[in-house]
């Protein structure tokens, strides 16, 4: 007995998000039920590994989507201050919200994005305040 797919489809709005300044960005997935019968779905995120520090938040990751409609869900990227700088993937998974998501999901396509280097912070110079209390 072979199981048939999910009769969902998943994808990213872009192949590639740019960070903010701030290390800040946000991205859609489309998602589209191709069953016969309208469906309460799930979007939640995986990401590389050298992207665990970064936090990925689906805004209404649960919905009801009607059979042939489709949906988009946005994701907000959030790379904390002094995360390591390299390219990272992410991508979408979508799944019933009425059944366990580990055996019957979909995955969307990857979408890459960079954390590029920040400068350490600036450590204040004390030497302006220093002298006029060494001269009294």
């Amino acid at each position: 007995m072979t199981s048939s797919a999910p009769p969902w489809t998943i994808g990213p709005s872009t192949e590639r998000i740019e960070l903010n300044p701030q290390g800040k960005a946000e991205t859609t997935f489309t998602v589209t039920n191709n069953g016969p019968i309208d469906q309460r779905l799930v979007v939640d995120t995986v990401r590389s590994d050298n992207a665990a520090q970064v936090k990925i938040e689906v805004d209404e990751p649960q919905r009801l989507v009607t059979h042939g409609g489709t949906a988009q869900f946005l994701a907000r990227v959030t790379v904390p201050a002094g995360t390591a700088a390299a390219v990272c993937w992410f991508a979408g998974r979508v799944y019933s919200a009425d059944a366990a998501p580990g055996g019957r999901s979909v995955g969307s396509d990857r979408g890459t994005f960079e954390i590029k280097p920040t400068a350490p912070p600036r450590q204040p110079n004390i030497w302006p305040w220093l002298i006029p209390a060494i001269v009294r």
